[in-house]
């Protein structure tokens, strides 16, 4: 998991470079507010995605994957970053910067005082802050995105289905193999174009593989108990 300290660190080395707004805005010889958050991001191997290029992105990106937080919490949060001008925060509208979790903040600040750690004066300039889902953040537990916890427990209460129901076999249809072809599809034994409802030729073809691989008796006609088993805890 990416630790948000890297990108800190990364931004806190910028110090006394010059703000410049155009051309290399992302560095690493100047940067604007927001070209220095996402270098540093993308400096601690945090995934930044293509569409996110100024402090606009960064908003729309937040609320995007349920990373928006208050500002308060932003303030106390270090390597939150802080947001100025949501959706509508181009050019001098909008600022964006990263929380030292201790009342200070380090960002690109403009072209007369240029890059540096100040003081945050208790976030009162800013809107909204962001907390990037899958980061390790200092002081916080490990996110956990509530959506992968949904799916946990609908692996849980699928494979029970085995002890309660019997075997899937070709030629099903129903939402167990809907579960089935989407689990096979993310451990990679069966191609992304083939998700269905339906136990296909396909499903059995990659049953068969799975348990080939794990020495499971019987072809890929039937899935059971076992085999889900080791679908959902491969080792």
């Amino acid at each position: 998991m990416p630790n948000i300290e890297d990108a800190v660190q990364y931004a806190l080395a910028q110090t006394g470079k010059p703000y410049h707004a155009y051309g290399n805005r992302f560095g690493p010889d100047y940067y604007d507010c927001s070209g220095l958050v996402i270098a540093s991001l993308r400096a601690a191997g945090i995934t930044v995605p293509s569409d996110v290029g100024n402090t606009v992105g960064l908003y729309n990106w937040a609320q995007r994957v349920g990373g928006l937080v208050s500002v308060a919490k932003g303030v106390a949060t270090r390597g939150a970053i802080m947001i100025k001008g949501k959706n509508y925060g181009y050019g001098p509208l909008g600022h964006t910067s990263f929380s030292l979790g201790n009342g200070q903040e380090m960002a690109a600040h403009g072209t007369f005082s240029g890059i540096h750690v100040s003081d945050i004066y208790g976030g009162r300039n800013y809107q909204d802050a962001f907390i990037i889902p899958g980061v390790r953040y200092p002081g916080l537990e490990p996110p956990i995105d509530p959506e992968a916890l949904k799916f946990l427990a609908n692996c849980i209460a699928w494979e029970k289905t085995f002890e309660d129901d019997g075997p899937l076999e070709r030629g099903d249809t129903n939402g167990r193999v809907t579960m089935l072809n989407e689990l096979l599809i993310l451990r990679a034994w069966m191609g992304k174009g083939r998700q269905s409802n339906t136990y296909t030729k396909y499903t059995q073809a990659a049953v068969t593989h799975l348990k080939k691989a794990y020495g499971l008796d019987g072809g890929g006609k039937k899935f059971g108990s076992v085999a889900a088993h080791v679908l959902l805890n491969p080792t």
